[in-house]
């Protein structure tokens, strides 16, 4: 078998942190800017920290959705707060089947795991750390890296490479997640895409981006293995 490299999604894919981080973030954003009242319908889904921060303000008419040091200074400030929201004793909670795939994963001969994420670096393992899923993911690309969510494959991809001392071949890399950018950072990025219909986005809108394939969930792990590993 080829080594695989299979690149996760976060939000929606492996988790649900139920709405706290869009909770924490407007909290944040209205301290700094008390007059701003749009934002919190808002669909996260797939987008990065960054480009989630920029359209925020964008909403609000603000002057300053182009500035980068006042989204950083937002986004430190998020991250600080989340980190208090998001713990051990408060967790994200863990997809059904998601274990399963990741423990099978782990042990498989040529299989290798990493992250595709728009979670600022800091705060992906925020969330991964309260589940006890951290481990399963040494390296990866983030929000953090690029508000473009199409540049971080090739982040991740040099990142694993590094980390596992293996080439991977486009053909042998797997893009997984729940939100139409998935597919498209994926398709941008001539890799393969597996969409899970675990988050807000519906099938049939999954199915319209023409990922490779598509599962309900994770909890067939015979499935998606042989879809993926195959």
């Amino acid at each position: 078998m080829n080594k695989k490299l299979l690149l996760f999604d976060i939000d929606g894919t492996l988790l649900s942190a139920q709405g706290v981080p869009k909770k924490v973030f407007m909290q944040i954003l209205h301290r700094r800017f008390p007059e701003y009242a749009h934002g919190s319908s808002l669909n996260f889904s797939g987008m990065t920290d960054p480009q989630i921060a920029m359209n925020i303000l964008k909403m609000n008419h603000s002057q300053h959705s182009d500035n980068r040091q006042l989204i950083q200074d937002l986004l430190n400030d998020f991250l600080d707060e989340l980190s208090l929201h998001i713990t051990s004793r408060n967790p994200p909670r863990i997809y059904p089947g998601v274990i399963e795939l990741l423990e099978t994963c782990r042990y498989r001969r040529g299989c290798f795991l990493g992250l595709v994420t728009g979670n600022m670096q800091r705060g992906a393992y925020i969330k991964l750390s309260a589940c006890g899923l951290q481990n399963y993911f040494p390296v990866g690309a983030f929000g953090s890296d690029s508000p473009d969510r199409n540049q971080l494959p090739p982040i991740a991809t040099q990142r694993a490479e590094a980390f596992y001392g293996r080439q991977f071949k486009k053909e042998d890399i797997w893009i997984i997640g729940d939100s139409i950018y998935d597919v498209r950072c994926a398709r941008v990025n001539n890799l393969h895409c597996l969409a899970v219909c675990t988050g807000l986005t519906e099938a049939a809108i999954l199915k319209a981006e023409h990922p490779d394939a598509i599962v309900s969930d994770f909890r067939d792990t015979q499935k998606i293995m042989e879809i993926l590993c195959s």
